[in-house]
C-alpha cells in the first residue's frame, strides 16, 4: 500500500506505477516539496542521502512521468526528479512516483432517496 502522509500525498512503492492516477499528479512547482514531506516520513529515505538540492527535470523514455523520487538502491543514495512528458512513462523498478490522493467526488445528499424496505422493486426512472 502506498505510504499515506499529509497533506494527502502518497509514495507509491518502488517500481508500482508509471503515473498517478488521474487527478492525482503532483504538479512540477511543488514536486520538491512534496518529496521533502514524503522523505521526512519515510524511514527507508531518511537513511539514504539526498545527492541533489534541487528538483531534476528533464523528459526521459525509462522513468515514470510526473514527480518520482529515484532511488540507487545498491548505493546510499537517491534523486528527485520530474518527467515532464505526458508518454513514455514507465514503472522503473528505480522508481517511487509521488502523487496527490485523488479528493473523492462528494455524492450531493439532497438529490438522494431512501424509499422504506421493501415499497419499490427498483428506482423510478
Amino acid at each position: 500500500a502506498p505510504t499515506m502522509t499529509p497533506p494527502d500525498l502518497y509514495l507509491w512503492p518502488a517500481g508500482s506505477v508509471s503515473e498517478c492516477p488521474e487527478g492525482a499528479s503532483v504538479p512540477q512547482e511543488d514536486c520538491w516539496a512534496a518529496a521533502q514531506t514524503l522523505i521526512e516520513n519515510s524511514a527507508y529515505f531518511q537513511a539514504k542521502t539526498q545527492q541533489s538540492s534541487s528538483l531534476n527535470i528533464d523528459d526521459w523514455s525509462h522513468t515514470p512521468c510526473g514527480c518520482f523520487l529515484w532511488d540507487y538502491s545498491h548505493l546510499d543514495y537517491y534523486y528527485t526528479f520530474f518527467d515532464v512528458s505526458p508518454t513514455t512513462c514507465v514503472a522503473a523498478p528505480e522508481s517511487s512516483s509521488i502523487c496527490m490522493l485523488p479528493t473523492p467526488t462528494p455524492i450531493a445528499g439532497s438529490n438522494l432517496d431512501l424509499r422504506p424496505a421493501g415499497s419499490t422493486s427498483e428506482c423510478p426512472e
